[in-house]
């Protein structure tokens, strides 16, 4: 079972959000699994994800039966000690019977002060000495997890204390090419890096030779005339006559004349008609389409922009509101266990009244208050944030911090006297740090209910 953890901080209303979650590419019944990142489609015996549109399969809380969810998906909770067999292939996500695992995403709403743990495994198999999610101090928690089908393709559910189950679905892993109904076309990704070329395909046979052309006329002219002949050389001196007698040696022979110029080049005879083409070749058949690559990596989200100008004042509106952000330095970032937040930055006041850079805000008259809060913390898991009015922190308004970086927030309406003031507390022995600026750290809003 591969388990990814997520955890949540829920308004003190009760509303539970469910995002997307990430899930393996590949799934293997020994347990093995190919990381998100990774391509592994040539390991044998890696089933493929086929992904949905993230779907809801049970739900027990009983507000929400009004949407489909009854039966096995539905109302009640589970109770303390028990166990429920969830069959996903009838449920409304369209999921097919022939799926051999699930990426699931669990989410509990206890009813009891702790949940000792819920754990998920195949329907017909031992229940696993595991956990799944625990939910020691009662609040709601949420957990991914990748489980094997089993008997008619349920999974099974049990508790060791009384808690509403949410169970999601975003994606199958199966065999062959069979699946449920095709979801919704999602959003364009950016497009990713082009894919390796594929390989070229074989050479086409080579196509048959043309016949040959008939040959051109022969290019040779006429011979041009010949040169005329060189002067003849001076005779040599004639030898002395002499006696008589043996006949003397012959004189030596002149030097030859010298040669006549050479006639011109006669002109070069018309080039032979070039011969016919041959026919050219079939073509080989195109070479497959190498693999696409892997989608680029999302960009990071941008900054966000500055607040734009207070508009002016409408008739009818609030009588008394106002609101401050905290733009945390170095030296200002952390709050120890017990200490207030700092407010560095005000927004719109109108009768509620705070100093930038000091922790209090006072009202001006009594009444119903509404206050929203929440901290962006980058360390402090185990800290709490909770409204605190005239310096004791007011029950049902403590958030927790169960991620080391993440974001907490909370909403309570609080009945006020005039000239009471309030504060945001860090509500725990535990300190925490929060976001530095150009981030907002931590943000606190007071309006006067009318």
């Amino acid at each position: 079972m591969t388990i990814g953890i997520l955890v949540m901080s829920v308004p003190v209303f009760g509303q539970v959000e469910v995002n997307n979650w990430p899930a393996p590419l590949f799934w293997a019944e020994s347990g093995a699994k190919v990381s998100v990142n990774e391509r592994g489609a040539a390991i044998t015996g890696q089933l493929p994800l086929v992904a949905v549109t993230p779907c809801r399969i049970l739900d027990t809380r009983p507000e929400y039966a009004s949407m489909g969810f009854s039966g096995l998906f539905g109302a009640p909770a589970l109770g303390g000690n028990s166990q429920r067999d969830v069959p996903i292939p009838m449920s409304s996500c369209g999921i097919p019977s022939n799926a051999k695992a699930y990426s699931l995403n669990v989410t509990v709403v206890p009813q009891t002060a702790s949940l000792g743990y819920l754990t998920l495994w195949p329907t017909g198999s031992a229940r696993p000495n595991a956990s799944t999610l625990n939910s020691f101090e009662g609040k709601v928690v949420a957990n991914s997890a990748l489980v094997a089908a089993g008997v008619a393709g349920a999974v099974s559910v049990y508790v060791t204390d009384t808690t509403h189950v949410i169970i999601d679905i975003n994606g199958y892993y199966t065999e062959g090419t069979g699946g449920g109904a095709t979801g919704p076309t999602g959003a364009t990704g950016p497009m990713g890096p082009v894919g390796p070329a594929g390989a070229a395909g074989p050479a086409g046979p080579t196509g048959q030779v043309g016949p040959a052309g008939p040959a051109g006329a022969s290019g040779v002219g006429a011979t041009g005339p010949a040169g005329p002949t060189g002067a003849m050389g001076p005779s040599g001196a004639a030898g002395a006559t002499g006696p008589a007698g043996a006949t003397g040696p012959a004189g030596t022979a002149g030097a030859a004349g010298i040669a006549g110029a050479a006639g011109p080049t006669g002109a070069t005879g018309p080039a032979g008609a070039t011969g016919v083409g041959g026919a050219a070749g079939v073509a080989g058949p195109t070479g497959a389409t190498g693999i696409a690559g892997l989608a680029g990596a999302v960009g990071a989200t941008g900054a966000s922009g500055p607040s734009g100008p207070t508009g002016p004042a409408g008739t009818g509106g609030l009588s008394a509101f106002g609101g401050a952000s905290q733009l945390a330095t170095i030296a200002d970032a952390t709050v120890v266990g017990g200490a207030d937040i700092p407010f560095s930055t005000n927004g719109s006041l109108t009768g509620v009244t705070h100093t930038a850079g000091t922790t209090t805000f006072t009202v001006p008259t009594a009444g119903a208050y509404e206050v929203t809060y929440g901290v962006n913390i980058t360390a402090g898991v185990g800290a709490a944030v909770g409204v605190a009015v005239n310096g004791s922190v007011q029950a049902g308004s403590s958030v927790p911090m169960l991620v080391a970086t993440g974001h907490a927030s909370g909403v309570v309406t609080l009945t006020l006297a005039a000239g009471d003031v309030i504060t945001i507390r860090n509500n725990s022995a535990v300190a925490m740090t929060m976001a530095l600026a150009p981030s907002t750290g931590a943000h606190a809003t007071i309006k006067k209910l009318n």
